[in-house]
């Protein structure tokens, strides 16, 4: 997980979003509050860096999960079913 989570800081970061998170940062409200572009960008992020695509219902619920649900969705797509071969 360490890597992942490492990786997606990186993304973060390189978003212009807030990287000093933790497993239970919330992404929405109350946490990085990531609007609906800003949950755009991110995810564009996470495909380029982990060629993992997230669904348009996954990217709008985005503001639901905790930083940690969010290094476990990666670990469980990437090099699977959404992710580039």
């Amino acid at each position: 997980m360490d890597d992942v989570a490492d990786s997606l800081r990186k993304v973060l970061k390189e978003c212009n979003f807030r990287s000093d998170v933790e497993p239970s940062t919330p992404l929405g409200p109350g946490g990085l509050d990531l609007d609906s572009l800003s949950r755009l960008e991110l995810s564009f992020g996470l495909q380029a860096a982990h060629g993992v695509n997230l669904t348009d219902e996954e990217i709008h619920s985005m503001v639901d999960l905790t930083f940690g649900d969010l290094v476990e969705l990666v670990e469980a797509r990437a090099g699977g079913e959404g992710s580039r071969p």
